[in-house]
């Protein structure tokens, strides 16, 4: 048995000096436009990768700024005011990592671990909050007197 060529097979293009790459029968790419698409994705995703690197809890007075960083793309405050339940709690890896929808309801604000802290504030809005911590953000959280700040209302949603 013997291998007999097909004419319905594209020509090989000639080697050297072709400055387009062929994709399919008469469609070609920029070599340097598909540089820049590539670059400009993987700084896309390096910067993410830089918003991910930690995740900081600091009091602010009247409520905790919660944000990833360095570069803080991605932040919340959460006011002392609205806490109803803070427990010390641990997560499961379903419950994964990031921030997203958890599967108990809630939003999960975790970078890594399954050390968290779980939030139950006012309207039923609960965040599971991951800390390497949570005995110390806990009893921070509960020491907080929710009279402090009686009668500002949090504009931004838990």
């Amino acid at each position: 048995h013997g291998l007999r060529p097909h004419a319905n097979l594209p020509a090989l293009p000639p080697p050297g000096g072709h400055r387009h790459r062929l994709l399919r029968r008469g469609e070609q790419v920029d070599e340097q436009k598909l540089s820049i698409t590539l670059f400009s994705i993987g700084t896309v995703w390096f910067l993410l990768a830089l918003s991910f690197r930690q995740l900081t809890c600091r009091d602010e007075g009247d409520h905790l700024r919660i944000r990833f960083g360095p570069i803080p793309l991605f932040r919340r405050k959460l006011l002392y005011s609205r806490l109803e339940k803070v427990k010390q709690s641990r997560s499961r890896l379903r419950d994964g990592w990031g921030i997203h929808l958890c599967t108990r309801g809630g939003w999960v604000w975790n970078l890594w671990g399954f050390d968290c802290v779980d939030i139950d504030s006012t309207g039923g809005k609960k965040l599971r909050l991951g800390t390497d911590d949570p005995e110390g953000l806990a009893a921070f959280l509960n020491s907080r007197p929710p009279e402090s700040c009686a009668g500002k209302r949090d504009p931004t949603p838990l």
